[in-house]
């Protein structure tokens, strides 16, 4: 069912978050994951490329390869020092995308734009 208003709740539980989607030219999913500090293995396409920092913040996985997918969700559940350190990345990245930063950007942009 949906959980639209209790994402962070359920973020906030989870050990690894999956996201095997085969097509996203940019996906809100993996902030929201990523601010709640929630490691993830991802599909590797390229929306999530241009997100993700190469391993940093998501292990990422060819779309479709069950076995890797499986043993990437494994290995990660087994190294709790690399979630961590996936957690902290991908906090820190989210980060960089709250509104107190995106709001100065678009002003600074109009700014620029209207002299």
């Amino acid at each position: 069912g949906s959980v639209n208003g209790d994402r962070p709740l359920h973020y906030g539980q989870a050990d690894v978050m999956l996201v095997p989607i085969t097509k996203a030219s940019w996906s809100i999913t993996l902030l929201e994951a990523m601010a709640c500090a929630v490691p993830m293995v991802a599909s590797d396409i390229i929306g999530f490329r241009q997100q993700l920092d190469g391993g940093r913040e998501a292990v990422m996985v060819p779309v479709g390869d069950v076995r890797r997918w499986s043993q990437a969700t494994l290995d990660l559940l087994a190294d709790p020092a690399r979630r961590g350190a996936m957690s902290l990345a991908g906090r820190t990245k989210a980060l960089t995308y709250a509104w107190p930063h995106i709001t100065e950007r678009v002003v600074n942009v109009y700014q620029r734009v209207s002299r």
